[in-house]
């Protein structure tokens, strides 16, 4: 298994007529954060549900530090989750729904309140934990998720939509939270999120599924290697009309085309980048500037959803 903390290798999984995962497969490394997006009913939740030992697979593979998912009692003590249902206890402070979950989580009692006292500092909610559950605000609920899933020092922490419904505050402090844990704690996070900023600013590597199948997975300079829009954007001293129809005349030029003032030329592959400016010196003219023009992680997102519809 090497450092892999997540191995999901070939799973399926079936709801009656309905194929939730189509032989899908990858790998989680120790210590990063994995970025899991995809539709609505693409298998995600189905996923984590795999993961928590929730559901059997009907087939395929799913290790967790190394053990077959099916020793659950050897996972899930170094397992912390947060999901769209949160379960917390309206009528209870925030401090005691720390406290119950430390119990159930077999927190040692006498580390247990210490530990309570350092989570809520840490996340943010210090001098509110007194406050009843049902009074906190969905970024403090969010806060108070976070500090339970944490309650046992897991090794893994699996999120689904860890975000939703957030400001853009509440957001920034999730995503700065997540990679100060990862990068300082060593905890390795699998992250489902519809936030494809957030999962492009935050993930070391990610995966798209769609109908239950991966249909891409690496790093976002990997994805956007792989998704290359072959398009360059140049300035030059003439304007597009005077150059448009020469250009696209050269035989390694697909498109022309001008956004914002600026023109943007489609190539047959980037290494055609030297010829294209050859021809400019040959013509004489000036390039200003000129720049790759890389697919956003949204890009690319929706160029895959979109084809396999």
């Amino acid at each position: 298994m090497g450092d892999f903390v997540i191995s999901f290798n070939n799973v399926v999984k079936k709801y009656e007529k309905t194929l939730a995962l189509n032989k899908a497969s990858f790998q989680v490394k120790k210590g990063e954060i994995f970025g899991y997006i995809g539709p609505n009913g693409a298998g995600k939740t189905t996923t984590i549900r795999i993961l928590l030992g929730l559901l059997k697979p009907n087939d395929g593979e799913v290790k967790v530090f190394g053990y077959d998912i099916s020793e659950l009692d050897k996972i899930k003590g170094r397992i912390g989750f947060m999901l769209e249902e949160r379960g917390l206890y309206e009528n209870l402070t925030g401090y005691e729904n720390l406290e119950f979950y430390s119990i159930l989580y077999k927190v040692p009692k006498k580390i247990r309140e210490n530990r309570i006292k350092e989570l809520i500092e840490l996340v943010g909610l210090s001098g509110r934990e007194k406050e009843k559950v049902k009074n906190y605000s969905t970024g403090m609920r969010q806060r108070l998720c976070l500090a339970r899933s944490l309650l046992h020092e897991p090794e893994l922490l699996l999120l689904d939509e860890p975000t939703t419904g957030l400001d853009v505050e509440g957001q920034k402090f999730i995503r700065d939270f997540l990679v100060n844990l990862a990068n300082n704690k060593n905890v390795t996070i699998f992250i489902t999120s519809h936030n494809l900023y957030e999962i492009s600013q935050i993930c070391t590597r990610i995966g798209i599924i769609n109908k239950g199948e991966i249909v891409a997975c690496g790093t976002l300079s990997e994805l956007q290697r792989a998704f290359d829009r072959k398009e360059v954007e140049i300035s030059i001293d003439k304007p597009l009309q005077e150059v448009e129809v020469p250009l696209r005349n050269l035989p390694f030029v697909q498109n022309v085309k001008e956004e914002e003032g600026k023109i943007i030329v489609s190539l047959e592959n980037k290494d055609k980048l030297p010829d294209l400016l050859l021809w400019f010196t040959q013509n004489n003219i000036k390039v200003w500037k000129i720049n790759e023009i890389k697919n956003s992680l949204e890009d690319i997102y929706l160029s895959i959803v979109k084809e396999e519809k």
